[in-house]
């Protein structure tokens, strides 16, 4: 028991009844105002004049340890409300009975989009809803929770589960367990694999299913900055703004009737190359001679408008043919902004 706490320290020559502090409101968080210079000064919270001192730890954050004695220390440069401690701690008194634990997980590569997340756990039966409900308030969907353990209790086991057990990341991590991770270890590798962490005043980044973060990127093979790993896409896809003049893809040929047949290939315009026109040539193998069909007239640019004449075509039905022979073909492509390819 004590009357009065009170402040001692290099300010006031340790004095212990000089600093006494108060407690208006009865809620048990003294108080006091004193009026010192700026500087660096040790302190101290004693009881009755001295009848009693705090021993403080020599690895709390707050404190300096010199000739043998630890005190709190303050640098004081301007006016200063100073945080409410708990006597010998550096932290509240709720702080330093409890283990507060700051819950995130990333649910952007989850392939979900849930109205509900929970950490669930043996401590609520595993009943998802009575767990530690998480919440996403700014829609990033890194969806968040605090929560606080006595500080008898040493480890929390869990997973994570979503709109009342219609989703659970088990599978997730029971199949990286099984890929050598460790961030479920309580597992038999088959049927379950639970999260476990040894509490403390933490902050979990977890992501949903996995023991690794979800990979930013861009997704789009077309960019120039595809990231394959990527399994969210961030935005960042950046795309060429020049042609790179590819060659003509996926030749083929269908409808072979007689003395006819119809040559297939893809659609080479893209968002930086604008195909003017393709050319065709063939002849019978073991031949010289070439023939040739062009596709895309007018080409080059329109003299009006300024824009270059174009075509999207995918085939080409060639006739006169002649039957029972066989027949070998090539293909090349002009863009509008680079000329012609080689032929392929």
């Amino acid at each position: 028991s004590f009357t009065n706490p009170e402040i001692g320290g290099t300010f006031n020559n340790w004095c212990g009844s000089c600093a006494q502090m108060h407690d208006n409101d009865g809620d048990n968080i003294w108080e006091k105002t004193i009026i010192i210079k700026e500087g660096l000064y040790q302190y101290l919270y004693v009881l009755d004049n001295w009848a009693a001192q705090e021993s403080l730890s020599t690895g709390l954050p707050c404190v300096m340890t010199s000739y043998g004695f630890t005190n709190r220390i303050l640098n004081l440069s301007s006016d200063t409300i100073l945080d409410v401690v708990c006597w010998e701690s550096c932290s509240d008194c709720f702080t330093s009975n409890n283990h507060v634990v700051n819950f995130n997980v990333d649910m952007n590569c989850s392939g979900i989009n849930p109205t509900f997340v929970a950490a669930t756990s043996p401590n609520d039966g595993w009943s998802c809803s009575g767990g530690i409900i998480l919440s996403d308030i700014d829609g990033d969907g890194i969806w968040s929770a605090t929560a606080n353990f006595p500080i008898s209790d040493t480890h929390y086991e869990y997973i994570y589960c979503a709109d009342n057990w219609a989703y659970s990341e088990s599978a997730g991590l029971i199949n990286s367990m099984q890929n050598g991770s460790s961030c479920a270890p309580v597992t038999n590798y088959s049927s379950y694999a639970n999260r476990l962490i040894t509490l403390g005043n933490i902050t979990l980044n977890d992501t949903w299913g996995s023991c690794i973060s979800c990979q930013y990127g861009c997704t789009d093979s077309t960019a120039t900055n595809y990231y394959p790993s990527a399994t969210v896409d961030d935005g960042s896809c950046t795309y060429s703004t020049t042609c790179s003049a590819s060659p003509i893809t996926n030749l083929g040929v269908t409808d072979i009737i007689h003395n006819r047949a119809t040559f297939t290939f893809d659609d080479m315009n893209t968002s930086t190359c604008r195909v003017d026109q393709l050319r065709i040539k063939y002849r019978e193998v073991g031949t010289t001679a070439w023939s040739q069909k062009n596709m895309g007239s007018p080409t080059g640019y329109d003299p009006v408008t300024g824009i270059c004449n174009s075509t999207s075509r995918t085939d080409k039905l060639v006739l006169g043919l002649s039957a029972n022979t066989t027949y070998e073909w090539q293909m090349r492509v002009w863009y509008c902004s680079t000329g012609a390819t080689a032929w392929v």
